[in-house]
């Protein structure tokens, strides 16, 4: 791409290239929508194997999903402690 971009002058002993690269897009263990993700999963095996559980976290995955929806607004944000 670079010698095709520069042309002749590309043909020189040496060529600059750029290497820059972007962040992986990697996603921790203790980010929200991982966790959504985690109890979903549980949820839907549970059921699927037939197990009752005494507790199934669907409340904090609905205060979970609006955390992360108001995260980046900082009025949002600073209205939802008060």
């Amino acid at each position: 791409m670079s010698v095709s971009l520069h042309g002749d002058l590309a043909q020189e002993g040496a060529v600059n290239i750029d290497t820059t690269f972007h962040e992986k897009n990697i996603t921790y263990p203790t980010d929200s929508k991982l966790t959504i993700k985690i109890i979903n999963r549980l949820n839907k095996l549970a059921k699927a194997h037939g197990f009752q559980q005494r507790r199934t976290y669907v409340k904090e995955v609905k205060s979970l999903r609006l955390s992360i929806r108001h995260y980046q607004n900082v009025k949002k944000r600073m209205l939802e402690k008060y």
